[in-house]
């Protein structure tokens, strides 16, 4: 049998094969570098949460909390509660409801990253005696540096604060409430 050019046959084979490996480095190649932009565009994306803690006053009240824990501007941030949030707090309040505080009716124009804001949300003990929910659904819309909306869902639900014990910490609240009733019993005016 005749196989003609052996040499020349394996030299053809041999580039083949040496070109297949190229196009399919060059492909992983692509994905990986559009994997990294990806994953770089997305690291680089404002992340707006809102969340209830414990107030910095400490139990029985309870803080909403509203941040901005990606890595950069959210703009026209939004909110949508559902059912519409109450609080028992809202009867006694001087300035009106909680849902008609500026920043959750009307939204936050712009939020820097790390940015927080607290609002006096709830006294804990109350809210379970109340027939109110205990369960929002919140939508948070908002805008990245590129104008695209983004849109996150989340649950609120504060029967995760009902059932348990907690320690009291005493911080700089409760040494300036301390001082306000030593310089009120001792007659002092200032400090």
């Amino acid at each position: 049998m005749d196989y003609g050019d052996v040499p020349g046959w394996i030299s053809a084979i041999a580039s083949a094969l040496t070109l297949t490996v190229a196009i399919v480095a060059a492909v992983a190649a692509f994905r990986q570098v559009r994997e990294a932009r990806t994953l770089r565009l997305e690291q680089a994306q404002p992340f707006v949460v809102l969340d209830v803690e414990v107030s910095g006053t400490g139990h029985p009240h309870a803080d909403l909390v509203i941040r901005n824990i990606g890595q950069t501007l959210a703009y026209d941030v939004e909110f949508k509660f559902s059912p519409a949030l109450q609080s028992t707090l809202d009867d006694g309040n001087t300035i009106g409801p909680l849902a008609d505080a500026s920043l959750l009716k009307s939204g936050i124009p712009s939020m820097p990253p790390g940015r927080e804001y607290r609002i006096l949300f709830e006294n804990m003990p109350a809210r379970f005696k109340s027939d109110l929910t205990r369960r929002y659904e919140v939508e948070i819309a908002y805008s990245n540096t590129r104008g695209e909306k983004e849109t996150l869902k989340q649950v609120i639900d504060l029967d995760m604060f009902y059932g348990y014990s907690t320690a009291q910490v005493h911080d700089t609240h409760h040494i300036a409430k301390t001082l306000r009733a030593w310089a009120k019993s001792t007659g002092v005016r200032s400090f």
